[in-house]
């Protein structure tokens, strides 16, 4: 048993030695911003950013990695790199969390989106604000703004209501409400890491 976790633990630090330093990267790219998926659509793992390392390593329960008893991750989970926040309740410092809407993206992968929105929710009495984006490009040109969101995806929207909601098992999450994307974009530039605040 021993030997297969030091086994574990050095692939996995091989694996964090090759990865991008995600604390290098900018939140902005040349036409929208960026997002570093952690967990990707469609998989019930749970992986997280880790500040010291800049890496992404899957979050243990035990000796296996969690996951949630629930319905798989209904669109790509992760973060905008260069941003800073405090969450509610927590004196952790977080980069601000964003949802990518279309196909599945590897974990560790960096995408330029384009915002449509912004969810909010309270969480265990916490507050928490998650970006809502499109991958730029052919892939995610479909969601034009929040409206469009609206008018013409309705589902997607209750079904991401819905899994937050229930994803912890016996509801303890709120769906605080919803904002447009130029919300989004001014949440986002609030949590942008600047010389001042670093």
């Amino acid at each position: 048993m021993y030997r297969f976790l030091l086994h574990f633990v050095v692939l996995w630090l091989l694996v964090l030695s090759c990865q991008t330093d995600f604390r290098d990267l900018s939140p902005f790219g040349e036409r929208g911003v960026y997002a570093v998926i952690e967990m990707p659509a469609g998989t019930n793992s749970v992986y997280k950013f880790d500040q010291n390392t800049g890496g992404i390593a899957p979050v243990m329960d035990g000796e296996r990695q969690k996951t949630i008893d629930f319905l798989p991750f209904p669109a790509n989970f992760g973060f905008v790199p260069g941003t800073q926040q405090i969450l509610d309740g927590d004196d952790t410092q977080h980069p601000l969390r964003i949802l990518v809407l279309g196909s599945n993206l590897k974990t560790g992968t960096v995408v330029e989106t384009h915002l449509i929105g912004l969810l909010r929710i309270r969480e265990s009495g916490k507050d928490a604000d998650f970006l809502i984006s499109v991958p730029l490009g052919r892939e995610g040109g479909k969601i034009i703004d929040f409206r469009d969101f609206l008018l013409n995806h309705d589902a997607a929207k209750q079904l991401l209501e819905e899994w937050f909601v229930y994803h912890q098992g016996l509801p303890d999450t709120q769906i605080l409400g919803w904002d447009d994307e130029k919300a989004a974009m001014q949440l986002l530039r609030s949590f942008v890491i600047t010389a001042e605040n670093q």
